[in-house]
């Protein structure tokens, strides 16, 4: 039965996938995982693609010791080797070096940190205090679920946003320069 099983996940990893997927979201996140006598953090890689017709499908899953450059290079040659040629836009956390791992196999795909990774980042800089009214704030600048929502309506909030909250606290002023926040407009 395991085997059986073992049989089936393989031929799921390695299925053939799409040339083009408009959106690519992609994280690691880590699981203690036994290995002979000791029990160590492993890090699997999961992606997630968007296809054309905007549904779903969860492109693979990867089993690494470390989430590294060497990792993610191999994650991205895996979907190439499965038959994607083309990605365009990259969500991921922005983890140092993947963006070099991206361009060596996808050249010219665009990396955007995701919604959730900025909002995380953006009250970790942010007192106790002020974080309800901040979490508020970027939720009038990230309204996903509203299609009305425009591109452009977004970049005024975020234009907004920063105005507000720059002069309060500086360490927010350094963001509008950073490229993984001034390519938010792509994806509101």
């Amino acid at each position: 039965m395991i085997e059986c099983l073992r049989v089936d996940v393989q031929q799921w990893l390695s299925r053939s996938l799409k040339a083009y997927y408009p959106i690519i979201f992609t994280d690691a996140f880590h699981v203690r995982v036994r290995r002979k006598r000791s029990v160590e953090n492993e890090a699997f890689y999961v992606v997630l693609g968007v296809k054309e017709d905007k549904s779903r499908e969860v492109l693979g899953i990867f089993n690494r010791p470390s989430e590294s450059v060497t990792g993610w290079r191999d994650m991205f040659m895996s979907l190439e080797h499965r038959g994607v040629m083309s990605i365009g836009l990259l969500v991921a956390d922005g983890i140092k070096h993947l963006e070099d791992s991206l361009t060596e196999v996808f050249s010219g795909t665009p990396l955007q940190k995701c919604v959730t990774h900025l909002k995380r980042n953006m009250l970790a800089r942010v007192r106790h205090g002020g974080k309800g009214v901040m979490a508020e704030d970027l939720r009038d600048v990230f309204r996903t679920g509203d299609p009305h929502y425009t591109t452009e309506q977004g970049w005024e909030a975020w234009q907004a946003f920063g105005g507000k909250w720059r002069e309060v606290y500086r360490g927010i002023k350094s963001l509008g320069n950073d490229p993984f926040y001034t390519g938010i407009t792509s994806s509101i």
